[in-house]
């Protein structure tokens, strides 16, 4: 469970009308709520507001969350009696852990479902992460739904698990051509730290057109980009005057 310390309570700028400026624009951000329950997660508000004042806020803003008014030391025992905050619990069994605490300006990050599971101990429960044994998981975008439809549809639909299937496959193959423009850009970058490594003009232009050889058979070039090559190691005297001699 996510527990959001709100600021609505006598005292509070905005009283009795609204709640903290920065609470209720965060509150605006609040994802649907089903998404985190269909990860056996949720999220709930807390303040010292009466429950009649939360629900006739609630209704004015159009909020569903959750609220709770705190009777007790809550807000002091977890460190949210003077700033917002989220706090994070696990239950294990009959134990119940704090296992994170989030404040100030890493408050403004929260609001998507990803943002809430990414804080939990247990994350999106999918199998690219590192969860101890018998904690729950699931294959990458198979369990997403409508958020109306989590309770009618027990199993992943086939024809979303194809879809989805289908676009993790061009995701990876996009990967793997962000990789390679990668190693391309370290290539030129080596390349313009030996070019600038010679000691004259002359030098430099052959070192040039050596390397850009070493870059023509590496990537295949066709021969119009030979020629752009060509002119690049042309060029290569005056960038080397340039950088010899700045003005």
């Amino acid at each position: 469970m996510i527990v959001y310390r709100a600021f609505f309570e006598p005292g509070v700028f905005g009283w009795p009308e609204h709640a903290c400026r920065g609470c209720s624009l965060g509150a605006d951000q609040v994802a649907h709520l089903a998404h985190l329950n269909a990860r056996d997660t949720t999220l709930a508000y807390a303040s010292r507001a009466p429950q009649a004042d939360i629900a006739r806020l609630k209704a004015r803003m159009g909020w569903e969350m959750p609220w709770y008014t705190m009777t007790d030391g809550f807000d002091a025992d977890f460190g949210v009696n003077e700033w917002h905050s989220h706090n994070v619990f696990f239950r294990d069994g009959d134990k119940v852990f704090r296992t994170y605490f989030i404040n100030g300006r890493g408050d403004e990050a929260m609001g998507t479902t990803w943002s809430y599971l990414d804080i939990t101990p247990l994350g999106r429960q999918e199998t690219w992460e590192d969860s101890p044994e018998g904690y729950p998981q699931t294959a990458p975008y198979k369990w997403w739904n409508w958020h109306d439809n989590y309770d009618a549809e027990a199993a992943p639909d086939p024809k979303w698990v194809k879809v989805s299937d289908a676009g993790r496959s061009r995701l990876q193959k996009a990967g793997r051509r962000g990789e390679s423009e990668l190693k391309k850009r370290d290539h030129f970058v080596a390349f313009e730290q030996r070019l600038f490594s010679h000691r004259s003009r002359a030098s430099a232009s052959a070192g040039a057109r050596s390397i850009m050889g070493e870059i023509r058979r590496k990537y295949r070039l066709d021969s119009s980009a030979t020629i752009i090559l060509e002119g690049l190691a042309f060029t290569v005297g005056v960038m080397w005057i340039g950088r010899s001699n700045p003005s």
